[in-house]
């Protein structure tokens, strides 16, 4: 299912290029489809994403996965990778 919320990568691009720059780690605790992790990479920055719904962050990690493996703005892969952090319950 895909997330009922997703907002439009355009829209977090812009916050990130206005609040940040290239090399910031951007901050997103409700991840949800992962648009700003996307748009952070593609802007020339890491993310951090958190997301509790397991569905979603599925969903996250694998747009998040596909964006490490594109260019970025600088025209770069970003070479970072993708990485699952999972805690205790």
């Amino acid at each position: 299912t895909p997330h009922p919320a997703a907002f439009p990568r355009e829209l977090a691009r812009r916050c990130i290029l206005l609040g940040s720059r290239p090399g910031d780690r951007i901050l997103d605790p409700f991840s949800g489809s992962g648009t700003t992790g996307v748009a952070a990479v593609e802007s020339n920055r890491r993310a951090v994403l958190i997301e509790l719904n397991e569905e979603y962050a599925a969903q996250s990690g694998r747009g998040s996965r596909a964006a490490c493996n594109r260019p970025s703005s600088s025209g770069k892969a970003s070479g970072e990778g993708w990485r699952r952090f999972e805690g205790s319950s």
